[in-house]
């Protein structure tokens, strides 16, 4: 489940609720380089207690997210 809450004119989508967990705060950890699964469930404790678990099931929304920002920052030059 997926939770928007727009304030002001940006939104930001909650990507885990246990754990208060955002597209930006992930777009964010892209754009520190942060893009390797264990990366991102070291960064946010995916697999601290408390958590659900379904993020972890889920890594690969997270990684794709944070690589698209990261190359967003970084090109690769042809």
């Amino acid at each position: 489940m997926l939770l928007i809450i727009v304030i002001g004119m940006e939104a930001s989508m909650y990507l885990c609720l246990c754990k208060g967990i955002t597209d930006s705060e992930v777009r964010d950890a892209g754009r520190a380089g942060i893009v390797m699964p264990c990366q991102i469930k070291a960064k946010f404790g995916l697999k601290d207690a408390g958590c659900c678990g379904r993020c972890a099931k889920n890594i690969n929304a997270f990684v794709e997210l944070a690589a698209s920002e990261h190359r967003l920052l970084n090109p690769v030059s042809s």
